[in-house]
């Protein structure tokens, strides 16, 4: 049953990507994110719809948190807060449980304990790229700070002799 419901899920992604965004978009409180271009936006949230049935079948997945590091880091670069971009992973979440309950597929205790263990692993996917989503927004903002005395040395030659 849980491969049925990652399943279902895959295979509506574009509907639920859909919701989220616009969701996202009506949400006055977002407004940096909206800023990002909303195909590229789009294209990731979708991803983890996707990527949800890789993240069952057992391996390494560093492929996927990489993804989602360099998403924290074109946040940053676009001046997104980075609790906007969390926000986006929760209604994403909320989506995704909402259409799988919207479906009315669950009548038996099995498949209700199926949809547990969906939403179980849903929420770890979602934990795991959280943190990678703040590993990216970090290590670009610290990127950033670092290259900054280069830039100033640039830009500004002689700001070395003014302060003498």
């Amino acid at each position: 049953m849980l491969p049925r419901l990652v399943a279902l899920v895959k295979d509506h992604a574009d509907v639920i990507c859909r919701h989220a965004m616009q969701e996202i978009h009506q949400a006055a409180h977002l407004e940096q994110l909206r800023g990002l271009p909303q195909l590229g936006c789009r294209k990731l949230l979708q991803q983890i719809t996707e990527d949800l049935g890789a993240c069952v079948a057992p391996g390494n997945h560093d492929w996927l948190l990489s993804r989602w590091r360099e998403f924290g880091r074109l946040c940053f670069e676009n001046s997104v807060p980075l609790h906007e971009a969390i926000h986006a992973l929760h209604i994403l979440k909320a989506k995704i449980i909402g259409f799988v309950d919207d479906q009315g597929l669950l009548q038996t205790s099995l498949e209700l304990y199926a949809e547990r263990e969906f939403e179980h692993l849903l929420g770890r996917l979602v934990e795991s790229l959280v943190y990678q989503v703040v590993c990216g927004y970090e290590r670009a903002m610290l990127d950033a700070v670092h290259a900054m005395p280069v830039v100033c040395q640039i830009l500004l030659p002689h700001s070395q002799e003014m302060r003498k």
